[in-house]
């Protein structure tokens, strides 16, 4: 016999794979939004101290908006996750692979709130800040050194995702190549840490990386909205 809960998921169509395809949507979505609207013309890693000073002085109203936007792609995340690493779960081929998928999601938004909350303090600080260039160097060298990690720990949830993939088709599996392709830019972009602070050519690589991994993520969300229709 069926339960309430049940009866109603079916009638409603909110099936765990049906909002984990919602979610990798909404996550997708928020980190297009966040990048290339709110933090538009923001300053990248090996900016200069002056131009950093300027950008989150003048915008800092945009980039409060992008950290508080960081909670909301949290929990995007997050439910993208149970709902793949469930999935991933349903073999012993791939099991494995769901865990190492979740702690890295669960590693990454732990460094995500880390650069957030340097941008905070670059915005509620920047007029103290300017006076002290030296401080405000610092600050924006662990920001750069945060992201450089984030690439790292996103470059192994995608490479433990696609793997997972490859032995239970969660996406289409060439998107799966896609994402060890993905995983492996960002990988090398975030592992030449030193290179991405300075704001080199190893910050290009993890941007080619995470961008690869977002394309991924909306085909996989996709594939899961269409296997509930």
């Amino acid at each position: 016999m069926a339960t309430v809960g049940a009866v109603a998921e079916e009638r409603v169509g909110w099936t765990a794979t049906r909002i984990g395809g919602i979610a990798g949507l909404g996550f997708a979505g928020g980190v297009i939004f966040q990048n290339a609207v709110l933090m538009s013309g923001s300053p990248l890693p090996g900016a200069s101290i002056d131009e950093v000073s300027r950008f989150y002085a003048d915008q800092g109203g945009r980039v409060m908006i992008a950290t508080f936007w960081v909670a909301i792609n949290a929990v995007f995340l997050l439910t993208f996750l149970s709902a793949v690493t469930a999935r991933l779960q349903e073999s012993p081929a791939s099991a494995l692979w769901g865990r190492v998928a979740y702690a890295a999601g669960i590693s990454l938004l732990s460094l995500f709130a880390v650069g957030t909350s340097l941008q905070a303090v670059l915005v509620t600080r920047i007029s103290d800040l300017e006076a002290n260039h030296a401080l405000l160097g610092l600050l924006w060298a662990m920001h750069s050194g945060a992201f450089s990690m984030s690439l790292i720990v996103a470059g192994v949830l995608v490479l433990s995702l696609s793997l997972g993939a490859l032995a239970t088709p969660v996406v289409p599996a060439w998107t799966a190549y896609l994402g060890l392709l993905g995983s492996a830019l960002m990988l090398v972009g975030g592992g030449l840490a030193f290179n991405v602070i300075d704001g080199g050519p190893a910050l290009f690589i993890g941007f080619a990386g995470f961008a690869t991994w977002i394309v991924w993520l909306i085909t996989a969300s996709l594939r899961m909205l269409r296997s509930e229709a």
